[in-house]
């Protein structure tokens, strides 16, 4: 996670780690990036899998129109990043 926070902040993006005292299972970064870009990144390692409480997390962020990704790397969050600067740039 430092890796993509450090590489984040190259790209003139924020990966804030929220801490939300009452609620369980919040993704691991929140990425704010230029022009209201907005996305969230949970990081896990190859061999586990989302808890109740994050899958809770997924589903609501994706209903409300938010990208969430599940990365196992950082080169798998580093190309997220990129490509959605590329997509956000585009809209």
């Amino acid at each position: 996670e430092k890796r993509f926070v450090a590489y984040a902040i190259t790209r003139q993006c924020l990966a804030i780690k929220l801490v939300m005292l009452s609620k369980k299972g919040w993704p691991d970064r929140t990425i704010f990036g230029p022009d209201r870009l907005l996305f969230f990144i949970e990081f896990k390692k190859p061999d586990r899998s989302l808890s109740p409480h994050q899958k809770k997390w997924e589903k609501i962020l994706t209903f409300l129109g938010f990208k969430y990704y599940i990365c196992t790397s950082f080169a798998e969050a580093k190309q997220i990043l990129d490509s959605q600067i590329e997509v956000h740039k585009n809209d």
